[in-house]
């Protein structure tokens, strides 16, 4: 999600509930051990992205109560 939406560590972390010092790890080998890999989501892509991502936040909140 960070490297393919160009979202922040933080906010990706918080979304996912996770750390954001792991996270921020994880993007930094991964982009090590791709640097040459630079994805670029279609307009579709990025669209179904944002739903999915809402409809996560949407259950996360349902699951709390």
């Amino acid at each position: 999600m960070v490297v393919r939406t160009g979202r922040t560590v933080a906010e990706v972390a918080r979304d996912l509930g996770m750390n954001s010092t792991a996270l921020g790890n994880w993007v930094n080998n991964w982009t090590t051990e791709h640097p040459e890999t630079s994805p670029e989501d279609s307009p579709v892509d990025r669209a179904r992205i944002c739903e999915l991502e809402a409809e996560v936040a949407r259950l996360r909140m349902e699951n709390e109560f």
